[in-house]
């Protein structure tokens, strides 16, 4: 019966590995190592890996260059376009093309709908509560009240809080146009 097969050969020893090694850098090399000393071996296995993978990394380089599609930007020379030599990027808008610029407009109130008027905040500006009863708190209306009368004996109706009774409300809008310095391209040409 094989024992051998049975039982996982040991990791070969620190000689043995050493021993492997220099097969292995006979059979690339063709340079037999076998006279010189160990750690000369290694460095020498090591230099002959090292000059294979830079090999393999050439070609790879070398293939990619040779590819059915060139790049866009050189168009496969590797070398800055003369139309582009000597662009900086523009100093009004950092070479991103455009300019953001802060604009003031007033928009309709969302709290009160562009009424002015406050809603009542018990029923929603509804005027009755869930279960259909009118709204105590603005009297059904479905407008918060002051607690004050006006001159007719009416109740008064509060202002909108967020608008302060004006129905609108002023928003700051960010827009970004293209910057007229560089047309838009982020793009100029340098000083020369």
């Amino acid at each position: 019966m094989d024992t051998t097969a049975q039982n996982p050969s040991p990791a070969p020893a620190p000689a043995a590995a050493l021993e492997q090694a220099q097969g292995v850098i006979e059979t690339a090399s063709g340079f037999a190592p076998s006279s010189l000393s160990p750690i000369f071996s290694f460095v020498l296995g090591a230099l002959a890996m090292l000059v294979m993978v830079l090999g393999v990394q050439k070609a790879v380089r070398q293939r990619k260059a040779r590819s059915k599609h060139p790049c866009i930007r050189c168009h496969g020379s590797g070398e800055e376009p003369k139309d582009k030599a000597g662009m900086v990027a523009c100093d009004e808008c950092d070479g991103t093309g455009q300019i953001e610029e802060e604009e003031e407009q007033s928009v309709e109130c969302k709290h009160c709908g562009g009424e002015g008027e406050d809603p009542c905040h018990v029923c929603k500006g509804k005027g009755t509560l869930r279960d259909g009863t009118p709204c105590a708190a603005c009297k059904g209306g479905g407008k918060t009240l002051t607690g004050k009368l006006d001159k007719k004996g009416e109740p008064l109706i509060a202002d909108c809080e967020i608008c302060r009774g004006e129905g609108e409300v002023s928003v700051t809008v960010k827009k970004k146009s293209p910057c007229k310095k560089c047309g838009g391209t982020g793009k100029l040409r340098a000083e020369d």
